[in-house]
């Protein structure tokens, strides 16, 4: 699918999000690493559920 963009607005385009994903992975890798199982995870998702 060709988009009719000039080669500018692509590569702002592309570096815009190229960016993002950038910030997003230095945002993560600034949360703790805690150690929840994937089963307590689901069961706060589950029993927040039923609580509605």
């Amino acid at each position: 699918m060709r988009e009719h963009l000039s080669v500018s607005a692509y590569c702002v385009r592309e570096l815009t999000q190229r960016s993002r994903a950038a910030r997003n992975a230095a945002l993560l890798d600034t949360l703790p690493v805690l150690d929840i199982s994937m089963e307590e995870i689901v069961a706060a998702i589950r029993e927040d559920r039923d609580s509605r």
